[in-house]
């Protein structure tokens, strides 16, 4: 009596893990249709959308940079703060610099955090495969998630976040700090008088005499036409390497799309 009721318990165990295993395979299916049918085209769309909009600032970032080495070469504009409306014109550009960095340096931050939340789910979907394709060693630090799916967002994934590794950061946010620098050095200064505080429009060594004081005027000029040239310029580079980059993501995504189509014949 024992055994068979041991049996009876063992047939009826052995029932519900079939059946779990098959609703784990239907999770499991229907996981991966939400993957390839509803987030990878969705993903697709994003980098097309990204290497138009890349497409479309690199053409307004030359025009700029043509404009302003137009303006440097022919030396016959000249900046000089003089009254109250330019100098709050040249209080309007830093902040809108300060916020361009602090705007941009968070962009890049929330595309890297989407992109490795993207990926550490992904690597939920292979864990198995990973822990059976690794060698001995307790750590795998070559790993590469396309090692062992083939899937395209899989793909998508690893060549994006290399994408944003490749990208000339740190060469831009150098040429917006220099920008600023070299405005705050052009900046008049502010001097309190008796009564209150009033803005005196003149360089910071105004005690120069009017030659003096026009040479170092021109020179803060020739340094802020300078940065301001050169800060357009890493604008527009950025943004030509952004379109190259984001072009070559689409070919490899294209690449990986027909291997996965032509092993799945």
């Amino acid at each position: 009596m024992s055994i068979d009721r041991t049996r009876a318990v063992v047939k009826d165990l052995y029932s519900r893990i079939c059946v779990a295993i098959q609703r784990i395979d239907m999770i499991s299916k229907n996981i991966e249709d939400l993957r390839d049918k509803e987030l990878q085209p969705q993903l697709e769309e994003l980098i097309g959308s990204l290497t138009r909009m890349w497409e479309t600032m690199l053409e307004c970032h030359r025009h700029q940079h043509e404009i302003i080495k137009l303006v440097s070469n022919s030396g016959g504009i000249k900046v000089l703060i003089r009254s109250e409306s330019q100098f709050q014109a040249t209080l309007l550009l830093q902040v809108e610099l300060k916020s361009l960095f602090s705007n941009f340096q968070r962009w890049i931050v929330s595309h890297r955090s989407y992109l490795n939340s993207l990926q550490s789910w992904l690597l939920k979907c292979v864990k198995s495969l990973r822990t059976k394709k690794k060698s001995r060693k307790k750590k795998d630090t070559n790993f590469q998630i396309t090692n062992f799916a083939v899937a395209p967002i899989f793909t998508i994934c690893e060549q994006w976040i290399q994408l944003l590794d490749e990208l000339p950061i740190e060469d831009l946010e150098g040429g917006i700090k220099g920008l600023l620098a070299d405005i705050n050095h052009c900046m008049p200064r502010q001097e309190k008088r008796r009564g209150g505080s009033r803005s005196t429009f003149a360089i910071a060594n105004g005690g120069l005499n009017d030659e003096m004081r026009g040479i170092h005027r021109n020179a803060a000029h020739t340094d802020l036409q300078s940065s301001l040239e050169s800060f357009l310029g890493k604008l527009e580079f950025f943004s030509d390497v952004s379109v190259h980059k984001y072009g070559e993501l689409k070919k490899k995504v294209n690449t990986a799309k027909e291997k996965y189509e032509q092993q799945n014949k």
